[in-house]
């Protein structure tokens, strides 16, 4: 009896791995770095790459067609950009400004489109190049969190984007992939409302400068996973 009762645990133990590992087996780590190209906020603090660059860390759940390679990677993700400006009069301003994201990544594999297969890339036939490379596709929603000197001044922002890249799948083993990636993201529209009294522009706007503002981003980075 004792043993049937350690069989039954046993049992469902080994299912609840079964289970856990094929749920995890859905998801993907993402890591990487945007770079924000010039922005029209640029002007008002009289600098080069303003908030030009941060870290990115994304979580993405996987699935796919069955009968072509079209993958989709839905995936959100966090980024946290700082700067600093001192102005004529000394004054110093600390700029932080979160954004959340959420992109439904679409990758189409065009060298090998017609192939069901369900397994890793590094169990299947073929050159790496014509199983792992991908066009993606991104289109997203992002939501922008702005501070100036902590909680001084706080703002915030939602807007869409669209994004275009490609990467390759690589299978490190059996059960690991990791797809180097590089991606151009369009941001339409950010408007950092009341960026301009915030800095003491009260009369009129520094030349070229603009509370709203599209943002080329590039994104250089990869996804692992299990």
């Amino acid at each position: 009896m004792e043993t049937q009762n350690h069989m039954k645990k046993l049992s469902l133990i080994l299912s609840l791995c079964i289970i856990s590992s094929t749920v995890f087996a859905q998801f993907g780590l993402n890591l990487g770095y945007r770079i924000n190209s010039e922005t029209d906020w640029q002007p008002f603090v009289m600098k080069e790459n303003f908030l030009g660059a941060a870290p990115k860390i994304g979580l993405d759940y996987w699935f796919r067609l069955k009968k072509v390679r079209v993958e989709f990677s839905p995936e959100l993700n966090y980024s946290r950009y700082t700067d600093n400006y001192t102005s004529n009069l000394d004054d110093t301003y600390d700029f932080k400004v979160n954004v959340y994201g959420f992109h439904f990544n679409t990758n189409i594999y065009p060298l090998n489109f017609k192939d069901d297969c369900n397994c890793p890339t590094f169990k299947k036939d073929g050159q790496i190049l014509d199983k792992g490379f991908h066009f993606i596709l991104s289109p997203g929603v992002n939501y922008y969190n702005f501070k100036i000197n902590d909680d001084s001044y706080i703002t915030d922002d939602i807007v869409f984007s669209a994004g275009l890249g490609v990467g390759l799948d690589l299978g490190l083993t059996d059960y690991i992939t990791l797809t180097p990636m590089v991606l151009y993201n369009r941001h339409f529209g950010v408007t950092w409302e009341d960026l301009d009294q915030a800095l003491g522009y009260l009369d009129a706007l520094p030349e070229g400068a603009s509370t709203t503002t599209d943002i080329d981003q590039f994104f250089v980075g990869a996804r692992l996973r299990i």
